[in-house]
């Protein structure tokens, strides 16, 4: 089966793919979780939220991790890429961006 975004919003076709994802440890585990990414999602689509602070907030996790122990967690990368995918082009550029050499080497 193949998803086809026609007329799909991109914050929501990112939920869909993740529910409708073949390897069950790729969909969303719980319904909080589910819950969670259409809250933030409905927020950019509504533009109750400015700007990128969410994946920025999930990024910086990631850094400090690989600072403290020199490694990530799946999950947190997980959440930064849901994030991310809820912005517009504009927000995603900036963020990537911002990626330091390192940080993609890690």
């Amino acid at each position: 089966m193949y998803l086809v975004a026609d007329d799909v919003p991109p914050p929501l076709f990112v939920i869909i793919e993740r529910c409708c994802a073949t390897n069950k440890t790729g969909r969303y585990q719980d319904l909080a979780s589910l819950k969670q990414s259409l809250s933030a999602a409905y927020d950019v689509l509504l533009d109750r939220v400015h700007g990128p602070a969410k994946a920025v907030a999930a990024l910086a996790t990631i850094r400090d991790r690989l600072k403290k122990d020199n490694h990530y967690r799946t999950a947190e990368v997980r959440e930064f890429i849901e994030q991310l995918a809820l912005l517009n082009s504009e927000h995603q550029e900036q963020i990537c961006f911002e990626l330091e050499d390192d940080f993609l080497r890690s």
